[in-house]
């Protein structure tokens, strides 16, 4: 960070370094980065260089008193409270344990205004007046306003801020240095193009307007109504303006009552409450119950948490830290930006760093997309070993795979005897061996991955894929992987599955069972090869099991080229299809049979070409149906335009798909309201209807479907209608005819190819009958 900001590093973009707010205006595309304060290293660092030089003993009661001041932690984090801290504790020799924030801020406005009074003096130097360090009304009301507004006004043009606070008073507050005059450039140029510049004036820092704001603040809320309190602090959000309702808590416990009460029925208010306690009456002994009720359960901060309830959350621990309150366990569920910052803390996705406590008793850091690395574990460690009472440090997080370097464990880890755990999937737990540096399983028993493994094109699917190859390494068993909808390529040329992350999912030596669900893919025979070669390098695998609507799967698999192992396990190749039917892969042969005893048939299926999704599934599942005999009881083809081929082998789609010979198929309807069939489109799927041996019924737009028109009569099909005829087969349609335009309900004489209404059937029928009993007679 210092070098881009010195230019060293990317000397071609504009740099901002600001403690405001960006404007509205700047570009969307602007990186921003946030400097979260000074670290444990960074405040040694300036201890040594400007305040105490060398001396360690010096640096030591420097850093030790802010230990003695938990409650300063969180505003030490800002460099320039931290300064004043260092030198007051370094120079003061009534350095006091402060017992708020209020008492801290109170005490160094003190110090600044004590300055300035030493300074006048010198005979030389203009004596300040002393009834400015109380009398700032106009200061305060002016502060309060700024940061009331929707758009904070923490800048305000110099002219127009001398006149409400007077010039004499300006002047004062510009020599202590809490007020800061700067020349800006403004919008307006001269008449030859010269830039025009405007005096403003801010706070040295934004803390000061903050202080100067709660006095107007506590004002308020002793003086309103609770409505118009309530408008007021709706104004303020606790989260940015933290200090603010601090200091008016602390200035005036009457108007804190008020506030901390608004405080507590706010989401995430409750713990911030504590902190303006603590300001309210400046005793820890107050808050102390309160933070050892919250410790003695779990500590909870997770990514969904309000900055205010982390920032809280934070502070309180520091709290008990401080006053050897102890914590039972720390949850840091999905919020941690980086495992350790180079400054050795915790660092949260809010910005905010959590340091080591000396009275946490379990860490547990929950974030299976955080990625720890080697250098960062060992840095874990490190944070470990500074909490001095912690027993168990719990992990579910991306792990390395390989073993930590067992020089990097710090000793005292192992002499406290303390647990490092990596929760993985299931309920498997590994436990570090701080001895060899390894990741072994976690108590007695046997050790498995029961339920499902699941990868489904989520965030959790890389930490997934790694504890199934820790899993693998570690020899534990791993019950079910379930791969839903994320599959990018069934096989990759290396052998692995690829999702569609860019994943690779290796073979597993201990996977028992493999699901596959997804929609839309589609698994040409070579890549159903491949997955079964995969099969074969998953040592333990016992079931490989496909489902889900289109999913295509081969019809059939080369049964030469399926791996020999496979079929010496017995293992177990599943496809869910149509209404629950499932079939299992004869090994042997390469084909699908139904799997399981009792009989099985296929009702009705749609073929509905305003459903392509799933429109060459089902012709897909159809066809396997029939090839492994198993009975379709009816096919409704809507929309589909179909058009047998010459041999009437098939029906061609209006989808380019081709729906083959059904040998088990019993009934067929096609649904084409207002189409126009000529005779050669009917023979063509009569010729169709006479090859799926089953069929018994063939309709054309049946029931309430708007008519078909069709031919008179069928020319050029005797034998085909012959043999219909002979199976008994049914068929009928609504239609219109060349002679009838009527719509009717028709049926067609399998021995004229005449087209009759169903009284004409009748009554041929009964003339038949009539004739044959004649002959009888």
């Amino acid at each position: 960070m210092r070098d881009i900001i010195t230019a060293r590093a990317s000397p071609n973009h504009d740099v901002t370094l600001t403690t405001r707010y960006l404007p509205k205006q700047f570009l969307a595309t602007a990186r921003r980065v946030r400097l979260t304060g000074f670290d444990d290293q960074a405040r040694d660092q300036y201890i040594r260089k400007a305040v105490v030089g060398d001396n360690d003993e010096a640096v030591e009661q420097i850093k030790q008193r802010l230990k003695d001041n938990p409650i300063l932690a969180d505003l030490c984090q800002v460099p320039l409270f931290f300064v004043m801290f260092a030198h007051l504790a370094h120079e003061n020799e009534e350095f006091k344990k402060f017992r708020s924030v209020t008492d801290f801020f109170s005490f160094m406005i003190k110090c600044f205004h004590e300055h300035l009074n030493n300074k006048g003096r010198d005979l030389n130097v203009k004596r300040p007046s002393r009834r400015y360090d109380s009398e700032h009304e106009r200061l305060s009301t002016l502060a309060y306003e700024g940061l009331s507004k929707p758009d904070q006004q923490i800048v305000w043009e110099k002219e127009q801020l001398i006149r409400r606070l007077g010039r004499e008073f300006y002047e004062h507050y510009k020599r202590i240095g809490m007020l800061v005059d700067e020349e800006v450039i403004t919008d307006q140029t001269t008449a030859d193009n010269s830039d025009v510049y405007t005096s403003e004036i801010r706070f040295y820092h934004k803390l000061f307007c903050e202080w100067y704001a709660a006095y107007r603040l506590a004002e308020l809320a002793v003086t309103l109504d609770k409505g118009e309190l309530l408008r007021e602090l709706k104004k303020l959000d606790p989260y940015d303006l933290q200090y603010l309702y601090r200091f008016a808590c602390g200035l005036n416990p009457a108007a804190g009552k008020k506030i901390i009460s608004y405080l507590q029925s706010i989401e995430g208010g409750e713990k911030f409450a504590v902190l303006c306690i603590l300001e309210q009456t400046g005793e820890v002994d107050d808050i102390k119950e309160t933070v050892r009720k919250l410790c003695a359960d779990t500590v909870s901060i997770k990514r969904g948490d309000t900055k205010l309830l982390q920032r809280s959350t934070v502070q309180l621990l520091d709290i008990a830290s401080g006053h050897k309150i102890p914590t039972s366990r720390l949850h840091l569920n999905g919020c941690v930006s980086e495992a350790v910052a180079p400054g050795g803390n915790i660092l949260l996705n809010s910005g905010l760093h959590v340091p080591p406590s000396t009275t946490l008793e379990t860490i547990e850091i929950t974030g299976k997309n955080l990625d720890i690395s080697e250098e960062k574990m060992i840095g874990l460690l490190a944070y470990t070993e500074k909490c001095e009472r912690l027993k168990k440090l719990m992990l579910q997080c991306l792990l390395p795979l390989s073993a930590v370097p067992v020089g990097k464990i710090p000793p005292s880890l192992k002499t406290r005897n303390v647990e490092v755990l990596l929760l993985s999937l299931g309920e498997l737990v590994y436990h570090l061996n701080l001895i060899q540096g390894k990741w072994v399983k976690h108590g007695s028993g046997t050790a498995q991955i029961g339920g499902y493994a699941e990868l489904n094109g989520g965030t959790n699917d890389e930490w997934t894929v790694r504890e199934l190859t820790r899993a693998s390494a570690a020899g534990v068993p791993t019950v079910c992987l379930h791969v839903d909808g994320c599959l990018s390529e069934a096989v990759t040329a290396g052998g692995n599955l690829l999702l569609s992350s860019g994943l690779h999912v290796a073979p597993s030596s201990t996977l028992e069972t493999i699901e596959i669900t997804q929609k839309g893919l589609d698994i040409p025979e070579e890549k159903m090869i491949g997955l079964l070669a995969y099969a074969e390098e998953c040592g333990k695998l016992r079931k490989l099991t496909f489902q889900g609507k289109q999913l295509l799967v081969p019809v059939s698999v080369q049964a030469e080229k399926i791996p020999p192992s496979l079929k010496k396990r017995d293992i177990e190749v599943l496809l869910h299809s149509l209404e629950g039917l499932v079939y299992n892969l004869n090994l042997i042969e390469g084909k699908w049979v139904k799997h399981g005893s009792g009989t099985a048939e296929i009702g009705y299926v749609d073929l509905d070409d305003d459903n392509q999704d799933e429109l060459e599934w089902r012709v897909r599942e159809l066809t396997r149906a029939s090839a492994a005999g198993i009975p379709i009881a009816r096919v409704d083809i809507y929309g589909c335009s179909p058009v047998a081929d010459q041999s009437g082998s098939s029906l061609s789609l209006s989808s380019q798909l081709s729906l083959p010979i059904l040998s088990t198929l019993q009934e067929l309807v096609i649904y084409d309201e207002d189409k126009r069939m000529d005779n050669t489109e009917v023979v063509g799927i009569l010729s169709y209807t006479e090859q799926c041996a089953a069929v018994k019924k063939l309709e054309f737009n049946a029931h309430y479907a708007s008519p078909m028109h069709l031919p008179d009569r069928v020319q050029g099909a005797e034998p085909i209608l012959s043999t219909l005829s002979s199976r008994n087969v049914t068929v009928r349609g609504n239609m219109k005819t060349e002679s009838s335009p009527d719509d009717r309900v028709r049926y067609l004489d399998l021995r004229s190819g005449v087209w009759e209404t169903e009284e004409e059937r009748d009554q041929r029928v009964l003339r038949v009958q009539r004739e044959r009993q004649a002959q009888q007679t």
